[in-house]
């Protein structure tokens, strides 16, 4: 996948999910990166990491400046989930995110 097909499918996955009010997404390079602000929840976000060169993605909920939940992928290792996180939180987290997931 390119930048450009990421930032597209990316931002598709966002207004469908319509969960989100503000979008900022950057690109340079083979590297895109952004936030997308969540409705109504005050200072939480999902902030996104594309390399096209490494084939690395990463998503990260972060709200008061904290990072509370995150999966990333690369093209070694495939998906990595939170280690901390028990089998029914990593289904709850997935389902309740599971619209903006589902598009990657």
């Amino acid at each position: 996948m390119d930048v450009k097909r990421f930032a597209d499918e990316f931002l598709i996955a966002l207004a469908e999910a319509r969960l989100f009010e503000h979008v900022s997404l950057q690109t340079e390079g083979p590297i895109a990166s952004g936030r997308a602000y969540i409705k109504g929840s005050g200072d939480r976000f999902l902030r996104v990491y594309f390399n096209e060169t490494t084939g690395t993605m990463a998503f990260a909920l972060i709200s008061g400046q904290q990072r509370i939940w995150g999966v990333d992928y690369d093209g070694r290792r495939g998906w990595h989930l939170p280690m901390d996180a028990s089998d029914d939180e990593i289904l709850g987290l997935a389902r309740r995110e599971e619209d903006w997931v589902a598009a990657f």
